[in-house]
């Protein structure tokens, strides 16, 4: 049985997504996520948050994921402060008490995402499917 060290992984995870980062221009980066980023998040949202050490939080600040697909991906408690998610697939995503302060959410699916406590103060919403996310009341 391997002894892995989760504060690692998360470290590496967001070492990755830097990096990535520092060798693609804003276009590209614009135009899709590469696909080892693309696999680390889908292991990332797909984790057992119950098994995540304590005081532990995912923390992917300012990161650049435009259009990038997790729908159902559990971001619960995750900081995403300032993350650029323009046109992101979150569709019935755990983004229960995440932190999306200032986040760029222009265009994103959150139909049915999970949304109670997450700071959204000074996001960009606009275009953002919302339908049936949580806390927003159903239409009457």
């Amino acid at each position: 049985m391997f002894n892995i060290d989760k504060r690692q992984i998360w470290k590496q995870i967001k070492a990755l997504f830097e990096s990535d980062q520092k060798y693609h221009s804003l276009e590209e980066q614009l135009k899709t996520i590469t696909a080892d980023i693309q696999a680390a998040l889908t292991v990332l949202v797909r984790r057992k948050i119950e098994q995540d050490p304590p005081v532990n939080q995912i923390d992917l600040r300012k990161v650049k994921l435009p259009r990038v697909e997790i729908p159902k991906g559990n971001l619960r408690e995750a900081n995403l402060n300032e993350a650029n998610l323009n046109g992101a697939n979150l569709n019935g995503a755990n983004l229960n008490g995440a932190n999306l302060w200032a986040a760029n959410l222009r265009g994103a699916d959150l139909r049915g995402a999970d949304l109670r406590g997450a700071d959204l103060r000074e996001g960009n919403l606009r275009e953002a499917n919302l339908n049936k996310a949580t806390p927003f009341p159903p239409k009457k």
